[in-house]
């Protein structure tokens, strides 16, 4: 078929110096030609995402024709008409890939790629999700961590919802990608933020940051989802142009109770980051305000971070650091152990 007689208000083109992360049937290449095959728009909506870039478009033809200039451009929101201009913003991501929510917002009108999702084929609590080819329904209620959504079929890594058998709903980063995918991601530093990590222990306990930069989830999440289930344990470390890893088996996290004790099983490590996590194997929760190490002085206290303090730290990955390997980016992930 030749790109000519694609109508140029239904496609738009661009050269494909990369497949975009997320796998769309209606995002297709034509030799080296990528072209969307643009869906009605849903006027009154907006979707909650943030854009790769913004630009102000006298009309939604446009602001699709700058997504077809922008490589990893999949889906646009056009906003209200403002003296004639209208503010453009291109989305990486579409209403199908529930990595974003879709809201109701006067004005704004929100266009994605041509989706089987759009005949609404689930039923009522289950939510259609785009795959390349085709759709899953998939019941939210019953997705509990990253690996069920990776077992799903999705790919896309970012921010999902899961719901534990209780109901509680909450938000994780969930790596899709490393090794087939799965990881919940509990901390991520990369040492540009260092005053971030001085909380107390209630803030521990129920995370903060920003889960699309530097962050810890919350040890209660962490005991919820690694309670009842084996889980592994990966350390991603980073510094300059190397790279490294660690990993153990038989990760847990046991309640407030008990201090949210870390375990796991320390002959299990592999990697290139060396063992000295193994320190601090079954010891307790620490922050600034609440002392459950095993050492005479307040090791939160003094390095005002919280952590799995034994006699002090041997790694600190909240400072960040990793003993010898001083790494410039930390990242902390697990998932449920594959039998």
């Amino acid at each position: 078929m030749s790109v000519k007689k694609i109508s140029a208000l239904a496609t738009i083109f661009w050269h494909l110096f990369q497949l975009s992360s997320c796998s769309l049937a209606h995002v297709v290449k034509y030799g080296n030609v990528k072209a969307i095959n643009w869906g009605l728009p849903l006027a009154g909506h907006r979707l909650n995402a943030t854009p790769i870039d913004t630009s102000k478009v006298p009309n939604r033809i446009k602001c699709m024709a700058q997504c077809g200039k922008t490589k990893e451009c999949v889906a646009i929101n056009l906003g209200p008409d403002q003296a004639g201009e209208h503010e453009c913003e291109l989305l990486d991501s579409t209403r199908y890939l529930l990595l974003f929510p879709i809201t109701i917002e006067a004005g704004w009108t929100y266009t994605g790629p041509k989706s089987k999702c759009d005949a609404n084929p689930c039923p009522g609590e289950f939510s259609c999700v785009s795959r390349e080819n085709d759709h899953i329904c998939l019941n939210l209620s019953k997705v509990a961590t990253c690996q069920d959504y990776r077992d799903s079929g999705l790919t896309k890594s970012g921010i999902y919802t899961l719901t534990q058998p209780t109901g509680q709903q909450f938000k994780s980063y969930c790596d899709l990608e490393d090794e087939g995918g799965g990881w919940i991601i509990f901390l991520r530093n990369d040492g540009q933020d260092p005053q971030l990590f001085d909380q107390d222990w209630e803030t521990y306990q129920n995370g903060f940051g920003d889960l699309n930069s530097n962050f810890w989830w919350g040890n209660e999440f962490l005991h919820l989802v690694t309670k009842d289930t084996a889980h592994e344990l990966k350390v991603d470390l980073v510094k300059s142009s190397a790279t490294g890893y660690v990993k153990y088996t038989g990760f847990q996290i046991a309640d407030k109770e008990n201090g949210y004790r870390l375990s796991f099983n320390a002959a299990s490590y592999t990697g290139n980051g060396g063992s000295s996590l193994n320190h601090h194997n079954n010891k307790r929760f620490s922050t600034p305000d609440k002392d459950l190490d095993t050492s005479p002085a307040n090791c939160a206290g003094e390095r005002r971070v919280g952590w799995w303090y034994g006699y002090c730290a041997y790694v600190l990955p909240t400072k960040p650091n990793w003993g010898s390997w001083g790494p410039q980016f930390i990242q902390l992930k697990i998932r449920p152990t594959k039998v």
